[in-house]
Formats: structure tokens, C-alpha cells, sequence
């Protein structure tokens, strides 16, 4: 489901925090970016991910809008925009804040295939 138009991430976006615990709770390899309509440097590096899902078939992709479900950026300390929490079984393992203006990319699915990939169900 798209979440923008041209070049924007298509990944599922979350509308709530029950949302968000189910889906953690029922997918056993998932992402979610933690942005905001307001952070320049989100959209500018969306269209750097939008392949995400068709590279890594066997992870779920998740977007949230911090604006739409605040409380979601309180309860999980989100301090910094984009940020991306990777979940395995339904707990975190691995965060990261903030993200490099050269080669987004490269870090994210390295964090993907050390953290999620490499243990296998």
C-alpha cells in the first residue's frame, strides 16, 4: 500500500499502537520507519528504501507516522527522525537513528541481514 506518491516508501503504514503490537506480534522478521510529515530528511531518503520489500521478500515492512500515533514515540523513546527498529519475534534487536546522508541503504540492509536474517526460524 502506498504511503506516498512518486518515489515514496511503499511499505504498510500503521495507524495505531494496537496495530503496531499486533503486527510485531504476528510477523516474525519486521521493519518499521518511524517518521513524520514534517521531516525533511524522511522524505528525501523514502525513495532510497521504496525497494525494500521486493529485495528482502521474507520481511515485513512497516511505516508509522509519529504525529498520527504520538504515543507510540513516547512509549518507545523515538528521539531522532527517521529512525528504523528492527523486530525479531516480536522484540527489538537492533535501532537506528538517524541515518547517513551517503549510502542509507547499505546500512539498513546490513542491519536486515545481520539482524533478521541471520537467525532463521
Amino acid at each position: 500500500m502506498p504511503i506516498g506518491a512518486n518515489n515514496s516508501l511503499v511499505w504498510y503504514p500503521i495507524t495505531s499502537r494496537k496495530q503496531l503490537s499486533s503486527f510485531r506480534e504476528e510477523h516474525p522478521r519486521s521493519v518499521v520507519f518511524f517518521t513524520a510529515p514534517w521531516c525533511f530528511r524522511c522524505k528525501t531518503l523514502a525513495p532510497k528504501f521504496s525497494g525494500f520489500p521486493a529485495d528482502f521478500p521474507s520481511i515485513n515492512f512497516y511505516s508509522l507516522d509519529l504525529d498520527e500515533v504520538e504515543e507510540v514515540g513516547d512509549e518507545l523513546i523515538i528521539s531522532t527522525l527517521p529512525t528504523f527498529i528492527l523486530y525479531l519475534h516480536g522484540k527489538e534487536v537492533h535501532r537506528i537513528e538517524g541515518v547517513p546522508q551517503q549510502r542509507p541503504a547499505r546500512l539498513l540492509a546490513k542491519a536486515i541481514s545481520q539482524f533478521l536474517l541471520a537467525e532463521r526460524d
